[in-house]
């Protein structure tokens, strides 16, 4: 991924190198919101062999990484013009996340901190329901609330890694899951005090 300034002569001389590899090349225009100093007048190139929308997310998310913000509107924008390709998600006025949907294939799941620069602070109700494909979750630092039936009947979960920002979980959320279920928790989180109360097994670490 590389920074280009439309005024650098040696930039358009990498661009017309570049521009004879045959790999996609995907330009990615800034918006008109505040960037960082040096970045006005550039645009980001990416050359790779992946496409889809998975590439295009993860462009957004460099941008955001190096101070991009969207405009005023970009709750409203964030909503209708990122898709995700492992969550469907709402994005409330603060421009925080609450995954709604799980749609990945399953096997061993992270829970994103951020998506689109905005942070994820909230597992829906039924967000993996009923996924008996999921082995093993680790739930990102900074969620704070994991909803109700979130995990119910996910039978081959095995492990599930809950950090201490988690300040509520539903008390049905991990209703049916197999008996086996390891929680690992720091000492008095919320997340420990939980798989005490419910009778899940739960190991202790630090974080």
């Amino acid at each position: 991924m590389t920074m280009l300034s439309a005024d650098s002569v040696s930039d358009k001389a990498y661009i017309k190198a570049v521009s004879r590899i045959r790999k996609p090349m995907f330009p990615l225009m800034l918006d008109s919101s505040p960037v960082p100093k040096g970045l006005s007048r550039r645009f980001i190139m990416h050359l790779s062999d992946r496409t889809g929308e998975d590439l295009l997310n993860e462009i957004r998310e460099f941008l955001s990484d190096n101070g991009c913000r969207g405009n005023p509107r970009s709750v409203q924008s964030i909503r209708q013009q990122y898709r995700h390709p492992e969550y469907d998600y709402e994005a409330d006025e603060d421009g925080q996340i609450m995954l709604t949907k799980y749609k990945g294939s399953g096997g061993i799941v992270s829970i994103p901190a951020r998506m689109f620069g905005a942070p994820v602070t909230s597992l829906r109700a039924n967000l993996f329901l009923n996924r008996e494909d999921i082995t093993e979750v680790t739930v990102s630092d900074g969620v704070k609330f994991i909803g109700q039936h979130a995990f119910e009947s996910c039978t081959a979960l095995r492990e599930i890694t809950i950090p201490p920002s988690v300040e509520m979980i539903a008390s049905e959320a991990f209703l049916r899951c197999s008996p086996k279920l390891v929680i690992r928790a720091a000492k008095g989180s919320a997340a420990a005090l939980f798989a005490e109360k419910a009778g899940i097994k739960v190991k202790y670490i630090r974080f």
